[in-house]
């Protein structure tokens, strides 16, 4: 190791101990009361809209789609399904609101799942091929939409070379790749088995160097991947203002914002949405002012609403009123992404679609994830001759590992992917003078801007 590699490796380390020994000493309650402060000193008057219903419900009709992915997507049968489920989606499904279930149904002929809870509700998630599954409404027996078929224009996987196809390379791994210390990594990642990794795949300037999977999974299992999925959102956002469809710091042309000249949402700019600093009043769990309690007294949070509610999740997260000015506070909060993703089909709908085309083809060519790429879906989506906003939550996608490998190669294979138009500017954060920052939300960098979904 060169002096000056062993300088940087030494300032790194002595600027990472520096930070954990500061905030190692600070105390939450009050850098959480700061940021409160800070947030209401910009705070504007408006009113929170608590989400409808019963929250204990929402969180049953959360269990559903989780269930139901495992068993219908990712294939587990109903015994490991039912285990894994345990122990994924907490966040939309507490272990303690589970407790609430008294009857489990998993309709392999109908491809469904239904949970009644001790009230004697029941909340279903039925599975529709390529629109994935999809919480219906309580009392519903279908969704409101026609599935359509999604057919991919790629050749067959095993007749490319990655990245853009499956088959790997049969030479030796460069000389200098140690085999035994990424062998001794990938078998840590699986150590101890009660971690439950599922899949853990390394790639070495683009080239798969270890792989390994759970017992019964593959490439090709489709596992759940949550907020990985606002990579692919900020993926084709960036692909349409490439495109010359929108610019980055234009004032957002969302639904409903500009008809009031008195409406502060007509200053968020699409800037300030895609690093989760818009403003808009959409409640999250994780927000510092916000206190979970058995049943939500607080209230449901919106951020939780567009998992489990049922409902059209663009509309809901559009439709929210302003709760500070634009790029002055940063949430973590589902509002942002859902309302790139209104904008991305509006963009879709104004620039490249006309008569009878198809609104299914995304303008991405050089996107090229393989397989079937699962979105868990609300009781709105897309279909052929129906102009209905979609309801897709990208938060909520399955795909295998390798899909997420090619996104995050990104420009190294194929220059024509527009991650670095939009990058540096869009990754500012949000600054916090009571200390701390907010990612940016959509996407995530190394200090290279090698992007990381």
């Amino acid at each position: 190791m060169s002096n000056s590699i062993r300088a940087r490796t030494a300032a790194v380390v002595c600027l990472f101990v520096a930070v954990v020994a500061a905030c190692s000493g600070d105390d939450a309650d009050a850098r959480r009361s700061a940021l409160v402060a800070r947030a209401a000193e910009f705070e504007l008057d408006t009113e929170w809209e608590t989400p409808p219903g019963n929250p204990l419900e929402h969180s049953l009709a959360g269990f559903a789609k989780i269930l139901c992915s495992a068993v219908f997507i990712t294939g587990r049968d109903v015994a490991e399904a039912a285990e894994a489920a345990e122990n994924a989606g907490y966040f939309v499904s507490r272990p303690e609101e589970r407790t609430i279930v008294t009857d489990t149904v998993v309709d392999l002929d109908d491809r469904a799942v239904h949970l009644t809870m001790n009230n004697g509700v029941t909340r279903t998630a039925k599975f529709y091929d390529d629109q994935g599954c999809v919480t219906l409404p309580e009392g519903a027996e279908s969704v409101e939409f026609t599935p359509v078929k999604v057919t991919s224009n790629l050749p067959d996987a095993m007749s490319q070379p990655w990245p853009m196809g499956d088959v790997l390379p049969d030479e030796p791994l460069p000389a200098e790749v140690d085999e035994a210390k990424v062998a001794e990594a990938v078998a840590a990642a699986f150590d101890p088995p009660e971690g439950m990794t599922a899949a853990f795949v390394v790639t070495y300037k683009g080239r798969i160097i270890g792989e390994r999977y759970m017992e019964g999974l593959d490439k090709d299992t489709q596992l759940a991947s949550w907020s990985m999925g606002k990579s692919l959102t900020a993926t084709l956002m960036g692909t349409l203002i490439q495109q010359g469809v929108y610019e980055l710091w234009q004032e957002a042309p969302v639904d409903g914002w500009h008809e009031n000249p008195d409406d502060p949402r007509a200053a968020i700019r699409i800037g300030d949405i895609m690093r989760m600093s818009s403003g808009l009043r959409f409640v999250a769990p994780q927000d510092p002012d916000y206190e979970y309690g058995y049943g939500y007294p607080q209230g449901y949070p919106d951020h939780l609403y567009v998992y489990t509610g049922a409902i059209n999740s663009h509309e809901w997260a559009i439709t929210r009123p302003a709760q500070w000015p634009p790029n002055t506070v940063g949430r973590y909060r589902n509002s942002d992404p859902l309302t790139i993703n209104h904008l991305i089909r509006k963009g879709v709908e104004q620039e490249l679609v006309s008569g009878d085309r198809s609104l299914r083809k995304l303008p991405a060519p050089g996107i090229r994830v393989r397989h079937r790429t699962q979105l868990g879906t609300t009781r709105h989506a897309l279909s052929p001759g129906r102009r209905v906003e979609r309801g897709t939550h990208i938060a909520r996608r399955l795909g295998g590992v390798r899909q997420y490998h090619r996104a995050g190669l990104g420009g190294r294979w194929q220059a024509h992917l527009r991650w670095r138009l939009f990058l540096d500017q869009r990754h500012r954060v949000v600054p916090h003078p009571a200390g701390g920052v907010l990612h940016g939300g959509s996407r995530r960098t190394k200090h290279d801007h090698h992007p990381l979904p």
